[in-house]
């Protein structure tokens, strides 16, 4: 009996150890390491395909073993928290992407927020590294990484610097603000490549529309044309608008160039946008039907010289269009050069005014400038060349009948129409193409609304009668100091200079033409106003 005791002594004394050491271990283990559930940056629980919450073993003794996941979590809680004041629950504001997990190498589709932010920075700084990476000096600003492509969002208003530690960086800029604040972004010498439907994206996060096509990659054809167009449509309604600028600094040359199968440009934009500086900007669309620049609200350029290429410009075919500007609103050109080369309309838009600076449009295919509802020039020097169609179009003018190529202009109409007009009140214009809406040269009364500078607008016809039958000429106009010659072959040639007077007399002619004319644009009736001239071709 005794001896039975003794063993169950010594057996409940081993489990009594055994049951120490064990929590121990567990109590060892755990001061070491704990398991999370990583949240996002509005605090939700993040969730695996299979709806189930994703965990992260997180080191407690080595904070800088931290994983990538739960870094993320605690950096997009405390910028979350730092735009509680200005940024309400936008329902459109584009999110970082989370982490999927690690997928290993370049598996496409991984995605994740890293750490972005340098307190030694400038708070308005954001620097673009090498591999898709980025860091700034302010809180308002996320970087992610998504695709093997960089995004860097700019969450809130203020002046913002980018530069750029790498040659290429692949990824694009997201602006997404309110309607009540203004932002405004200075590129130093960046420049930036990507497949993404935009490289600068500019929402307006107070409008609640859906904006899903932006990830809709689709094949050319018209569908997903259809539906950027008419959602931008939409868009261009509402009253108010953010305010940003872009800028481009003297002795800068900043590049932006997609490859994405899609259409809402390289720059997409929701706000009352200024591209602004003495600098050099240059965006290129290189594939299919995507545009340069597509904007829901005005574009105004100042300065700067811009550069805007699609795909395929030299195309005679309209397999692409692909347009130079793509816009709901005004465009305005106030100084600097535009130079626009596009397979589409080199520039598509309610209204342009053009008050100075230097224009220069060639579209392959289809128009130079397609207005629906202006055209005025006050200033500048103004080329557009676009041999398949029309130079300048003004739709609403042309779908008026009495507004008709070859048929008389009457002064009511002008002042009827007052709104949908084709106007050169200064500078220098020249078109040549197949085409061109007639301007309001009447001006015995409502001046403020015709032209009042002298233009020429001269076709080629094969005979008198038959203008489906016309060829292609070269035009000259010759006098009073005047000496212009076309430089292609075209079908009409549009030409207004405040070096024209009609008080004295021009000679239009052509190389391949029959014979001259002599014009003097005298009186109310200037020249082109009562019909085109024409030269018959040989």
């Amino acid at each position: 009996m005794k001896s039975k005791k003794i063993l169950c002594l010594l057996l409940c004394s081993a489990l009594i150890t055994c049951s120490f050491a064990a929590c121990s271990k567990d109590k060892e283990a755990n001061s070491d390491e704990i398991t999370v559930v990583v949240t996002d940056e509005n605090g939700e629980t993040v969730t695996d395909k299979n709806g189930k919450p994703v965990t992260e073993v997180v080191s407690t003794t080595n904070p800088s073993s931290t994983s990538t996941t739960a870094k993320t979590s605690t950096t997009a809680k405390t910028t979350a928290k730092s735009n509680t004041t200005t940024t309400q629950k936008q329902p459109l504001r584009e999110q970082p992407p989370q982490n999927q997990g690690s997928s290993g190498g370049n598996s496409g589709s991984s995605s994740n927020k890293y750490e972005y932010y340098d307190a030694s920075l400038d708070s308005g700084l954001i620097v673009l590294e090498k591999n898709a990476r980025g860091k700034t000096g302010s809180k308002d600003v996320v970087f992610a990484i998504k695709d093997n492509q960089g995004i860097c969002y700019i969450n809130n208003q203020g002046d913002y610097t980018i530069t750029s530690t790498t040659d290429v960086w692949h990824g694009q800029i997201v602006i997404q603000v309110p309607n009540t604040q203004e932002v405004s972004v200075r590129f130093e010498n960046v420049n930036i490549k990507g497949d993404s439907p935009s490289i600068i994206k500019i929402f307006d996060t107070s409008i609640t529309t859906d904006r899903t096509f932006f990830e809709e990659e689709t094949v050319s054809g018209t569908a997903a044309d259809n539906v950027l167009s008419q959602t931008m449509k939409i868009l261009s309604k509402q009253q108010s608008a953010p305010n940003v600028s872009l800028s481009f600094p003297t002795g800068t040359t900043s590049s932006f160039e997609t490859s994405a199968n899609s259409f809402s440009g390289v720059i997409y934009n929701e706000s009352k946008l200024t591209i602004k500086g003495n600098g050099k900007l240059n965006l290129k669309a290189s594939r299919n039907k995507n545009n340069a620049l597509c904007s829901t609200k005005s574009v105004t350029f100042k300065n700067v010289t811009a550069n805007l290429e699609t795909e395929a410009w030299q195309a005679t075919s309209s397999m692409s269009s692909s347009r130079g500007i793509f816009s709901y609103g005004k465009v305005n050109i106030e100084s600097g050069r535009l130079n626009i080369k596009s397979n589409g309309d080199g520039i598509r838009c309610d209204d342009l005014y053009v008050y100075g600076g230097e224009v220069n449009i060639h579209s392959g295919a289809c128009d130079g400038v397609d207005a629906d509802d202006a055209i005025v020039i006050t200033g500048g020097e103004v080329t557009s060349i676009a041999l398949q169609k029309s130079s300048f179009k003004v739709r609403r003018l042309n779908n008026q009948n009495d507004w008709n190529d070859g048929a008389d202009i009457d002064e009511d109409d002008c002042v009827t129409k007052s709104t949908h007009v084709f106007k050169i009140d200064g500078g220098t214009v020249w078109g040549e193409g197949k085409n061109v809406t007639k301007t309001c040269f009447l001006s015995t009364i409502h001046r403020d609304n015709l032209s009042s500078q002298v233009s020429f607008l001269i076709r080629s016809a094969k005979s008198e009668s038959a203008e489906e039958t016309r060829k292609y000429i070269q035009f000259n106009i010759s006098g009073s100091g005047i000496d212009v010659t076309t430089n292609n072959k075209c079908g009409k040639f549009l030409y207004s200079s405040p070096e024209l007077s009609k008080n004295n007399t021009y000679t239009v002619s052509s190389p391949q033409g029959i014979g001259e004319k002599e014009i003097t644009p005298d009186g109310d009736k200037y020249i082109g106003n009562s019909a085109t001239l024409k030269i018959v071709s040989k």
